[in-house]
């Protein structure tokens, strides 16, 4: 398939067909060898001019949301150590009880049958139990967990369609001629009806499309003299070192922008070109802007030979 290569191209323009590049080097187009492994990310693009937005919709409103999920409930506290007071000392034994009393000794002959062992004395009373040690300090109750996230709010009802309004009262009897009757009773106000319902939200528009992604440099055209800027401009800096620069009409389409670098120590005046207007952003200022020495700027055209100015040591 045949290239549609530029016409009046300028000094490293570039042209970009079926993934290839080709560089414009003053006498013909040259194909540009596919680059080897990917390089550093360049500094990114201008962005593309927003796309219009769409016009509303006229669908109807959306159910409502279903109510979020309760939150996970925090995690328990950590049990505060236990007490370490000490265990109270073990009470003395009790005194060991009086020996029983021996028995008589028998008469002598036969002998006598051994006398009974004497009863086992009682047994002491037991010590008193040592108190008690005193119950150790609780420990600090665990901070509560986080509370988890409140789900989102169901989207509002429809409110209900206006009712039609009440009939107006009778008008009261005139009264007889001569003395005045008595005015008859106004009716009664019919009671208001309710508010008609709202008419739906229409559909969001679509969203613009996305402008094109801007070239991974920016290249230079580099002038010596006074410059009136050209088409082939779109998308690169003009770096000037005296004569200043000069915005043309019937040249230059929405969205297209041109950075200019003043190369000098002086300033340089940027013309608003005949039948042009060149604004100041975020101003109502319009005319020749002056750069300061080193200073840079961006041309946006932003409609039929409209643009806008901004930029560092502009003014």
């Amino acid at each position: 398939m045949a290239l549609d290569f530029p016409s009046s191209p300028s000094l490293n323009d570039y042209y970009v067909a079926n993934g290839r590049r080709w560089q414009w080097n003053g006498t013909a187009w040259q194909r540009i060898p596919d680059p080897g492994a990917q390089g550093v990310q360049g500094s990114t693009g201008t962005t593309g001019a927003q796309g219009a937005q769409g016009a509303t919709g006229s669908g109807a409103q959306g159910t409502a949301g279903a109510q979020g999920t309760a939150g996970a409930q925090g995690s328990t506290g950590a049990q505060g150590a236990t007490g370490s007071g000490a265990q109270g000392s073990t009470g003395a034994q009790g005194a060991t009880g009086a020996q029983g009393t021996q028995g008589s000794i028998g008469s002598t002959g036969a002998q006598g049958s051994t006398g009974a062992t004497g009863a086992q004395g009682a047994t002491g009373s037991t010590g008193a139990q040592g108190s008690t040690g005193a119950t150790g300090a609780q420990g600090a109750t665990g901070s509560t967990g986080a509370q988890g996230a409140q789900g989102s709010t169901g989207a509002t009802g429809a409110q209900g369609a206006q009712g039609s309004t009440g009939a107006q009262g009778s008008t009261g009897a005139t009264g007889a001629q001569g003395a005045q009757g008595s005015t008859g009773a106004q009716g009664s106000t019919g009671a208001t009806g309710a508010q008609g319902a709202q008419g739906s939200t229409g559909a969001t528009g679509a969203q613009g499309a996305q402008g094109v992604a801007g070239p991974s440099t920016i290249p230079q055209n580099s002038q010596t003299t006074g410059y009136t800027l050209v088409s082939g401009d779109v998308g690169k800096h003009i770096s000037i070192t005296t004569g200043g620069v000069t915005v043309p009409n019937s040249v230059f389409n929405v969205g297209d922008a041109v950075s200019i670098y003043n190369n000098s120590g002086s300033n340089q005046t940027i013309t608003q070109g005949a039948s042009t207007t060149l604004r100041s952003a975020g101003t109502a200022n319009t005319g020749n802007r002056t750069l300061a020495q080193y200073g840079v700027c961006t041309i946006l055209c932003v409609g039929s030979n409209t643009f806008v100015i901004f930029g560092a040591g502009l003014t």
